[in-house]
C-alpha cells in the first residue's frame, strides 16, 4: 500500500504489542508508506509523528511539524485553551496527608513464574495535592494505580495509610468504601460496559446507594444519568443507548 490510515490501533494491545507495532511503523513509513495515524494518546503521537493535525468538535484547528510543538501545544489546539495559562501556580499543599504509600510492590505471573512490576514505591498525597505521575509504556505507571486501588491481578506488598490508617484494599470495592476512585486509561476494558446502557454504567458504582429496602432505584438511576450526560457533554440519543455504540469522543 502507498497510504495506511490507521485509527486508535494501540486501543488493545498491550505495552510490548504496541512497541512492536510502532517499530513496524517506522519501518513502514521508512520504506516510502504515508501514515495517517489517528489516536488521543498525545506520548503515541508525538513519538511517531512528523507532523500534527488536531481536530476538535469537526472542524480543522491545528496542522504543524511535530518539531514546532510540544505537549502544552498539543492539549491546548485539542480543548480549546492554554492550560498552563489557566492553571494555578505551583501548590504547596500544606495540608494533612490523605494517602500514604510505603514500599509499595505489585507481582504479576508471566511464564517463568512471578515477575515485580513495580517496587520499592513510597509517596505522600496531601489533601488538595495534585501528584502527577509519568513514564513510557510499561514503565509501571498504570500498576501502580492498580495496586492502590485493588483492581490488580497480581500480588500486591507495602502498606497503604489513608488519614494515617493502614488500609487493606483487596478489591476496588474496597477502594470504594474507603472514598477511592478510579478513572481508568482503558475505558474500553475497564472503565464502561459496553453492552449495557449509559444508564447503567453511571449508576452502577452506586447501585447499593441509590437502592431503598434493597431495591434498585430506577428513578434515581435514570436520574443520576441524565445528570452526567448534561454536566460531561455526553452525545447521545438517550440514556438507554448501549454506552458501545457512543463515538470515541464520548
Amino acid at each position: 500500500a502507498r497510504m495506511l490510515i490507521m485509527d486508535e490501533p494501540t486501543s488493545a494491545l498491550s505495552p510490548a504489542e504496541c512497541q512492536r507495532l510502532f517499530r513496524i511503523i517506522g519501518q513502514l513509513a521508512d520504506s516510502g508508506v504515508a501514515i495517517v495515524y489517528i489516536s488521543h494518546r498525545i506520548d503515541e503521537v508525538m513519538h511517531l509523528a512528523g507532523r500534527v493535525t488536531v481536530f476538535r468538535d469537526g472542524r480543522h484547528v491545528l496542522t504543524r511539524p511535530m518539531a514546532e510543538l510540544d505537549e502544552n501545544a498539543i492539549i491546548s489546539a485539542m480543548v480549546g485553551r492554554d492550560l498552563l495559562a489557566s492553571s494555578q501556580d505551583e501548590r504547596d499543599p500544606g495540608g494533612r496527608i490523605v494517602l500514604s504509600v510505603s514500599d509499595l510492590s505489585l507481582s504479576k505471573p508471566d511464564r517463568q513464574g512471578w515477575r515485580q512490576v513495580i517496587g520499592g514505591v513510597s509517596f505522600d498525597l496531601a489533601a488538595g495535592e495534585i501528584l502527577g505521575i509519568g513514564g513510557l509504556l510499561g514503565s509501571g505507571r498504570t500498576e501502580i494505580m492498580e495496586a492502590i486501588f485493588g483492581s490488580s491481578d497480581g500480588r500486591a506488598g507495602g502498606e497503604i495509610r489513608l488519614d494515617g490508617q493502614p488500609v487493606d484494599i483487596r478489591s476496588p470495592r474496597d477502594a470504594r468504601r474507603l472514598g477511592i476512585a478510579l478513572v481508568t486509561e482503558d475505558r474500553k476494558t475497564q472503565g464502561l460496559h459496553l453492552q449495557a446502557s449509559i444508564s447503567d454504567n453511571v449508576a452502577l458504582p452506586l447501585v447499593g446507594a441509590l437502592a431503598r429496602f434493597g431495591i434498585r432505584s430506577l428513578a434515581g438511576e435514570q436520574g443520576l444519568a441524565r445528570q452526567a450526560v448534561k454536566a460531561l457533554g455526553i452525545r447521545c440519543r438517550d440514556i438507554d443507548q448501549p454506552a458501545g455504540t457512543l463515538s470515541g469522543g464520548n
